[in-house]
């Protein structure tokens, strides 16, 4: 066993290994999830982790569903260290890790880390970075959506809507199964909307009680042992109230006044916590509109709804998406765990590194008196299976793979596979006992994983650099689609040379199909130095490849005078645009009426502004105007959509 599948979440995390079939492996006090929290402490001058830290904030400094920040440049203060999210979360990943090892006592090399559906490329390569960071080989990025699917086995054809509300992000996905092959049809979702969203409605709830009996102010931003005390009691009523009609709230201290403890005794009703939510939940319905567009499908189209998350268990949501679909959702599988589970199972499709031995799908119980079992292992290896009827003995061939039927015992029969490679290095393992009963039903292999997909569109923009003058070719054309399928390469050679002499054709690598260039999210640059006398008009040819991982690699060459560029984008960095006018709908969405009105309105205004230059830049391109004042023009909506998006990072900083 070299390879776990870890569920790195933004509340809590968890990892599963393959014995057979996926498992999850516990701590030494038998919990199956670890709380995403990191602290430090100065006493004993070491890291914190798990329930430890995240129970006593105020004394170790504890971070923080740190997933909502990766793929930003935050630096986050961990005692003496200033790390990056990745940081952050590669030290959770190395917990979970040594959970495995001291727990199976063997060693943990690679991994299958999943990843909300919604998460933007320069997050996919944090995460990918922290696996790294802790020591890890990363094989896969797996979607949280398609890891949910595998835990769940279908065993029929079917679509299939994955419903993954957690502690910190909200993904839908549908799925088509159909003849054993997994096809994603679309993926939308929030990346700021979970457990976490709710637990602060139920802390603003207390702060006004505090308020309204006491006289005191809290300021959750900034008063941490307060936060702590109510962040504590908010998450244990929230989960008290999925199986109560309400839920008790005693914290005999929420922090001091004139050197008297102030603290609160009161209850929440779950009606009541349902209304404080109810507009976050019902904000899910739009993402899973959006997704049942991208697809053509109808709510009546969709045969199964999958509830994941651990916010799945709060009575409103199984609710609203009874009421959306007119049927129960399917709760089968436990949604803390299915994602972890999912990606152990993936680990099956996966190729062995170094010298292991997997095997594919192995049944619980079977009414046949033999199973054919597959597997792979390292090139022209001796495999030994005992531990049934008979022993089997083969060799892999080439390129590592095995088949045997292996004759069964009546009862229990647990298997042991041993592979000895040419060079002598050994390889066990013990998949799950299975059961020969001729009665018992045939069950079926897990469903291969879906090809992972961008989530958002790749486009590219031109910019013409004459000096003093410069014009700005602020349409954007896509390169590459949204949900593409991954890998993948596209070329296109719809742009050219803007004027005849022509030395420097920069580019513009951007994230969103939005219509201008400046509202989308540039990932980076990239320039050609042109030789003299480049007639206008000159073919450029765009280039995009983007790896199963998400890493993408962009070429631009003007063939018939030879010139070339290429860029690799560095995701791990923050892009310098936002999705403007989605990110302030989201805003809106999010924090409701929680927004002063004046705020609001300046946010609107900004809106209406970079409205009124793009619609004026069109015009000016229209009546062929000079360059200056179409440049003139691009630099102030530029300014303006930078001016919004700071207004909007304060609000959500205020807010959230």
């Amino acid at each position: 066993m070299n390879t776990a599948g870890f569920d790195l979440g933004t509340t809590n995390s968890a990892v599963a290994i393959l014995k057979g079939r996926p498992v999850i492996v516990e701590d030494f006090m038998g919990n199956r999830t670890v709380p995403s929290a990191v602290g430090w402490d100065s006493d004993l001058n070491e890291l914190v982790f798990g329930l430890d830290a995240k129970e006593s904030p105020e004394l170790y400094g504890t971070v923080l569903s740190v997933k909502r920040k990766m793929g930003s440049d935050e630096r986050i203060q961990v005692g003496p260290h200033s790390w990056r999210p990745q940081d952050v979360s590669a030290e959770i990943l190395k917990l979970l890790k040594r959970q495995v090892e001291e727990r199976t006592g063997q060693s943990v090399t690679e991994a299958v880390i999943t990843v909300p559906a919604y998460f933007q490329m320069s997050q996919m390569a944090a995460t990918k970075e922290a696996g790294e960071l802790a020591g890890l080989k990363v094989q896969q990025l797996l979607a949280e959506p398609s890891a949910a699917i595998m835990a769940y086995g279908p065993q029929k054809d079917q679509k299939i809507l994955v419903y993954d509300l957690g502690g910190g992000t909200f993904d839908v996905a549908i799925v088509d199964f159909f003849a054993g092959i997994l096809t994603t049809l679309a993926v939308f979702g929030n990346n700021f909307l979970g457990g976490d969203d709710f637990d602060r409605r139920i802390m603003n709830h207390l702060v006004e009680l505090l308020k309204k009996k006491e006289g005191v102010a809290i300021d959750l931003d900034n008063d941490i042992y307060a936060w702590s005390k109510l962040k504590g009691a908010a998450e244990r009523a929230k989960i008290e109230m999925s199986r109560k009609r309400q839920a008790p709230i005693s914290i005999p201290k929420v922090t001091e006044v004139n050197g008297r403890p102030v603290g609160i005794e009161t209850s929440i009703k779950t009606d009541d916590f349902h209304a404080m939510i109810r507009d976050l939940v019902t904000g899910t319905l739009t993402e899973i509109e959006k997704a049942l567009n991208h697809a053509k499908l109808d709510t009546k189209d969709i045969d199964t709804v999958l509830l994941v998350g651990g916010s799945t268990y709060i009575p409103l949501v199984q609710q609203t998406v009874r009421e959306f679909f007119g049927k129960d959702p399917n709760r089968t599988i436990n949604p803390d765990l299915a994602v972890a589970l999912g990606a152990a199972a993936s680990v099956m499709i996966g190729e062995p590194t170094g010298h292991v031995v997997t095997v594919d799908f192995i049944p619980e119980a079977t009414p046949e008196k033999e199973i054919e079992l597959a597997g792979r292992t390292s090139a022209n290896s001796q495999v030994h299976i005992s531990g049934a009827a008979e022993t089997v003995n083969l060799t892999a061939d080439e390129q590592g793979y095995f088949t045997a039927c292996v004759p069964l015992n009546p009862g229990v029969n647990t298997l042991k596979l041993v592979a000895v490679a040419p060079d002598g290095r050994r390889a066990t393992i013990e998949p799950e006992p299975v059961v020969y009963d001729p009665n018992a039903e045939v069950q079926e292999p897990p469903p291969a994983p879906s090809p992972p997909r961008l989530t958002r569109a790749l486009s590219f923009s031109c910019v013409l650099d004459l000096g003093a003058k410069r014009i700005v070719e602020d349409s954007t054309a896509v390169i590459l689609n949204a949900q593409s399928e991954l890998p993948a390469s596209v070329s296109s050679s719809q742009f050219s040379t803007m004027c005849d002499g022509q030395r420097k054709l920069k580019g513009e690598l951007l994230e969103g199909d939005l219509p201008l260039a400046g509202i989308n999210t540039k990932l980076a640059e990239i320039e050609i130095d042109l030789p003299p006398n480049v007639p206008a008009g000159e073919e450029v040819t765009v280039h995009y490849h983007v790896d199963e991982n998400f890493a993408l690699t962009a070429e631009v060459e003007v063939r018939r005078v030879n010139a070339y560029g290429k860029v690799t984008v560095n995701l791990r960095s923050p892009t310098s645009q936002v999705h403007i006018f989605q990110q302030i709908e989201g805003l809106f969405t999010e924090f409701g009426d929680r927004i002063r009105p004046e705020e609001r309105a300046a946010m609107e205004h900004s809106r209406v502004t970079i409205e009124d230059i793009s619609n004026e830049i069109a015009r000016l391109k229209s009546a062929q105007t000079d360059a200056d004042a179409i440049w003139n023009a691009y630099s102030r909506l530029r300014l303006e959509s930078q001016q919004l998006t700071q207004k909007i990072r304060a609000a959500r900083g205020k807010y959230g």
